[in-house]
């Protein structure tokens, strides 16, 4: 049977004080009538999939001092390290928020200086460098431009975050899973995007996952963990907490997870259903988020959500 997946919305004091202790049992209790109010049951006759696109992203990086952080492993990406942006098929003036970008960096030295620079004292969230969007006709030209490029990684685009792309998949440490991913976006697989989001995931989960087994987490001892910690395990903006060893509280501070809940839940659900330690356990999801985190990553939720965060 389908596990019931809990969408809710709580203020982060709701679960204040509850730790590991055999005590939390009765907190998650309580927690759940907090969030009862707010909770919505997703079905599968209610559900809503992820952004499906069949342009191709690029965010095209300078190649200089300060980019060479990201280059390396780091996972954010600020708008003043990017030269331009690229759609193939787009008509917008943006690569749309959420959107699975393909990361480059020039691999000419000429192209370091190129593109706008933010003004001193000055920073903004918005974009300050070119977006082209480009057809069929053209792409021979921008492809060329790419191919004789490095190949960063891929994440996911924020056009009104200072954090314009956070990386999810860096080519030097999952290599394999970068070379699928290109592959895929070649070969035009249906849905490219959203399957290449979710392999991603999937492979981020699973190492955050078999990493706290090797710490035996969970054991008898502690059934309360986090199993997904953020931009250590590769997946900034996410969390996920195992509560009780029978809740799992996803938690979303960027606007990327918003727009791929369902990929997120979706992945997730499947991870547990085959976790060796909660084969005779149904796992409730609860999704929640913090909105002033989300607000700051330029992703407006709405009242009834953003009232919760106090």
């Amino acid at each position: 049977s389908r596990r019931t997946v809990r969408m809710a919305f709580a203020s982060t004091s709701s679960i204040r004080g509850i730790n590991s202790s055999t005590s939390f049992r009765n907190n998650i209790k309580t927690f759940r009538q907090v969030t009862a109010s707010t909770t919505d049951i997703i079905s599968e006759d209610n559900t809503s999939s992820s952004p499906r696109s069949s342009s191709l992203h690029t965010v095209m990086v300078k190649r200089n001092r300060q980019s060479q952080n990201f280059r390396e492993g780091a996972p954010l990406i600020f708008g003043n390290s990017i030269a331009a942006t690229f759609s193939e098929n787009g008509d917008d003036d943006s690569i749309p928020l959420g959107s699975l970008v393909a990361v480059y960096v020039s691999r000419d030295d000429a192209q370091k200086h190129k593109g706008k620079k933010y003004k001193k004292g000055k920073p903004s969230n918005e974009p300050v460098y070119a977006h082209t969007n480009y057809d069929s006709s053209e792409a021979a030209q921008h492809h060329a431009t790419i191919n004789n490029s490095q190949l960063i990684g891929y994440g996911v685009y924020n056009p009104h975050s200072m954090y314009r792309v956070r990386i999810l998949c860096h080519a030097t440490q999952h290599p394999v899973l970068a070379k699928d991913s290109k592959r895929k976006q070649k070969t035009r697989v249906e849905d490219h995007d959203s399957e290449i989001l979710k392999s991603i995931l999937e492979r981020k989960m699973s190492d955050a996952m078999n990493l706290r087994l090797a710490m035996n987490l969970p054991s008898e001892s502690t059934d309360t963990y986090r199993l997904v910690n953020g931009e250590g395990d590769g997946c900034s903006g996410l969390a996920v907490d195992i509560i009780g060893g029978s809740t799992a509280i996803v938690m979303s501070s960027a606007a990327w997870c918003e727009v791929h809940k369902v990929a997120i839940v979706e992945v997730l659900e499947g991870l547990l259903n085959d976790h060796p330690s909660y084969d005779d356990v149904d796992i409730d999801i609860i999704w929640r988020n913090t909105p002033s985190r989300l607000k700051q990553d330029g992703y407006e939720l709405s009242f009834e959500s953003e009232a919760s965060d106090e």
